[in-house]
């Protein structure tokens, strides 16, 4: 049986296989259930009526919006903790009241397309350790779904970085000329593959981004075959984020559902993980 018609065959259920069930990943943050065997929950939320926090997990495959519409009734939600449902360990955390990206509104959650989101004014991240993966030299691939609150801006879906001239960044949203998937920066220059076109669009934004050993990058957005490039030197990092670049720098000013980090090529995969995505955002 195929990965595609594995990853069929449980859409709409919480029947294994599971996407991270399929294809190993290093790190996943995820609204929905990424690996069968995962027995934690999705994230934690801060309500701001009282600032109780609480743990909200999944229903089948799907967050347990019931619990967490219980839990902030009245009130917003905001999230401390995304939980990386690799196995690995590499939680995004937010301890500041202030940064903390919201899943419920005045008791309406957040969502896109119809399902939860993480949302961010453009003063909100949420941070955690340097991903092995995310090094020179090394295969990796990744993918995400997210959307611009307002069309016509670019923002940082997220960063690896440890200084604003090494690091590397994906893009969510897209300005004029400038339509940026995964930017690569070193003290050698900037390097890019960019999407297929701008799109300066509210839209949900099905991202993948592919970088080999070779140090070739490639971008795809939505299904469509983006820009190439080839960075050159070294970078490092020490911080991963989401919603930001390094320093604050391209806020993104909308919503997050997914992330996805493997430690390898998956462009192979691709259109599997993509029809998994669609299908569940």
């Amino acid at each position: 049986m195929s990965g595609v018609t594995q990853l069929l065959a449980s859409y709409g259920s919480s029947a294994s296989p599971l996407i991270f069930d399929t294809y190993a990943g290093q790190a996943g943050y995820s609204l929905r259930k990424l690996r069968t065997a995962y027995s934690g929950s999705a994230i934690r939320v801060r309500r701001s009526s009282d600032n109780t926090e609480q743990d909200i997990g999944f229903t089948g495959s799907a967050l347990d919006t019931t619990a967490l519409a219980s839990f902030c009734s009245g009130t917003s939600g905001y999230v401390t903790t995304w939980y990386d449902q690799s196995g690995n360990g590499y939680n995004l955390i937010q301890a500041t009241g202030a940064s903390q990206p919201r899943i419920v509104s005045s008791g309406t959650i957040d969502t896109q397309g119809g399902k939860p989101a993480l949302y961010s004014d453009g003063a909100r991240l949420m941070t955690g350790s340097a991903l092995p993966a995310l090094y020179t030299g090394n295969n990796y691939s990744i993918f995400s779904v997210s959307s611009a609150g307002v069309g016509n801006t670019v923002g940082s879906i997220l960063c690896s970085a440890a200084s604003s001239s090494s690091r590397i960044t994906q893009f969510c949203d897209s300005r004029s000329g400038f339509k940026r998937n995964i930017l690569i920066v070193t003290p050698s220059g900037t390097y890019a593959a960019d999407m297929s076109a701008v799109r300066n669009d509210t839209n949900q934004k099905f991202l993948s981004a592919f970088v080999t050993s070779a140090k070739a990058m490639s971008s795809f957005d939505s299904g469509a075959t983006g820009g190439t490039d080839t960075y050159v030197g070294t970078y490092t990092n020490n911080q991963f984020r989401i919603f930001q670049q390094f320093s604050g720098s391209t806020p993104l000013t909308g919503y997050i559902q997914e992330i996805l980090i493997f430690s390898s090529d998956q462009s192979a995969n691709r259109t599997a993980i993509e029809a998994d995505r669609t299908a569940n955002y």
